[in-house]
């Protein structure tokens, strides 16, 4: 039977040092950049997706700079360069292609409103509920993008003809009551329907200001819109 001898036990540790001083491991950071860097490509369908393409290029220049710091200890430097070139590309695409859509979705004959424009100024005198000058859009033929409100007549899904429309994803998502200036009810003209989707729309047609009843019970409604198109 053999035995270890000191020389043995000696080179022994000297090898499992070798192992130990010789480790690195794989930055954490990179591997996140080089996720949201390719979940960011969805900033090509939808644009108000462009925060991540920002939180992308960020984390990659970050997981660079932490791993060349730290080589050390580190390694991942070519996930994290990979990551910053994808979200870069991603990120001029997607403001490239906002730009383009911004110039060019508004119909011919219709000017763009934004909900922004339908608010009070935040120095209204008390009862003021309406801008003072909302009157002007009055039988205006408009432009609005928004997100269609989940309360739809009867909960349907499918082949819509009147909805709300409400400037942001959190109370189009997640429902609840919107204020009176954040609600815009739309009537989609001969015949057109719609399908309930999270994303953003773009509806058009002739806007009117006129106290009336909101669907499935959203209360008094003021803004609408005789729509003839929406996408």
């Amino acid at each position: 039977m053999s035995t270890m001898t000191d020389q043995d036990l000696r080179s022994s540790y000297q090898d499992d040092d070798v192992v130990v001083e010789d480790y690195r491991a794989i930055s954490s950071l990179a591997i996140v950049a080089l996720v949201l860097s390719l979940l960011s490509g969805v900033v090509l369908l939808n644009v108000a997706t462009l925060p991540i393409s920002i939180a992308a290029v960020a984390l990659s220049i970050l997981a660079v700079w932490r791993i060349r710091r730290r080589s050390d200890e580190l390694i991942g430097l070519g996930v994290a360069k990979a990551a910053l070139v994808i979200s870069s590309l991603l990120l001029v695409c997607g403001v490239s292609w906002a730009s383009f859509v911004y110039a060019t979705e508004v119909p011919e004959g219709f000017e763009r409103l934004s909900f922004r424009q339908l608010q009070p100024p935040r120095d209204a005198p008390p009862g003021q509920l309406l801008p003072a000058d909302v009157k002007d859009w009055d039988g205006t033929d408009v432009f609005i993008k928004g997100y269609i409100h989940p309360s739809t007549p009867g909960g349907s899904r499918s082949g819509i003809q009147k909805f709300i429309l409400v400037p942001d994803q959190g109370t189009c998502c997640f429902g609840g009551q919107p204020k009176l200036t954040d609600m815009i009810q739309v009537s989609l003209l001969d015949g057109e329907t719609t399908d309930y989707s999270m994303w953003s729309r773009g509806v058009w047609g002739r806007f009117h200001v006129r106290p009336g009843v909101g669907v499935e019970d959203l209360g008094t409604v003021v803004y609408h819109l005789d729509a003839v198109g929406i996408e």
